[in-house]
């Protein structure tokens, strides 16, 4: 487990082909999944439950060959994904790693009787991840969470866009990092000198109040540490 691990924040926004048209979430869902206009909001997060969890993959990954990482459905116990309906929300954990490297292991205690690691082999670890379509809006938020230093963003967001992609009347979602009016308010005001200093001192305490409440719902997650003491 990381000692810093890092969380990740994103806005999506949908984009109706007609620029005019301000569609909102649950017109999106219902043309995607339901052409009855009387489809509840829940049977729509349903619909949209199912389709994440047979997207991101319970008996084969989801393979990125860009990237050549792949993500999955977490198949132990630790906080499996599930539909909170009346929020508008998934959360969970799932697994994902990078592939396509030769690499080796062995017993930090133990020099000799190294082991092989394939190259179609993926070295997992473990991300959680929560998605909040707003219905009666066009934005949805999305946010994941690392533990270890390998970052599985890439084939996450682009799975977003396949997820929430499919309809003939909407370009591909955008999927882009969330910045506070506060910090970038904050942050245009400061010397570009020090940029990293200023950013670190001003989303620290954004992001730790962001992760405070995630491990509130969730107290078996680890403390979340977003950046290092500088």
């Amino acid at each position: 487990m990381a000692h810093n691990p890092k969380l990740n924040v994103y806005i999506i926004s949908l984009k109706p082909k007609k620029q005019d048209e301000n569609k909102t979430f649950r017109e999106f869902l219902k043309e995607k999944y339901a052409k009855n206009s009387d489809t509840s909001d829940k049977a729509l997060m349903i619909y949209l439950f199912t389709s994440f969890i047979n997207g991101v993959g319970q008996d084969e990954f989801h393979k990125d060959d860009k990237s050549k990482k792949v993500i999955g459905i977490d198949d132990g116990n630790m906080l499996p994904m599930t539909l909170y309906s009346d929020t508008w929300m998934i959360d969970g954990v799932i697994e994902g790693g990078k592939y396509g490297i030769l690499r080796e292991y062995q017993d930090t205690e133990k020099k000799e009787g190294k082991t092989e690691i394939k190259p179609n082999y993926a070295v997992l670890d473990k991300y959680y991840i929560l998605l909040n379509p707003i219905l009666n809006d066009k934005y949805a938020v999305l946010l994941t969470q690392s533990y270890t230093e390998e970052s599985i963003q890439g084939p996450i967001n682009e799975f977003i866009r396949e997820l929430l992609g499919g309809c003939d009347n909407y370009f591909k979602v955008d999927v882009e990092p969330f910045v506070p009016k506060r910090l970038k308010e904050k942050y245009d005001l400061k010397s570009a000198t020090k940029p990293l200093k200023v950013l670190i001192a001003f989303t620290r305490p954004l992001i730790t109040e962001f992760a405070d409440n995630l491990n509130l719902k969730h107290p078996l997650l680890p403390t979340i540490s977003p950046y290092p003491t500088m």
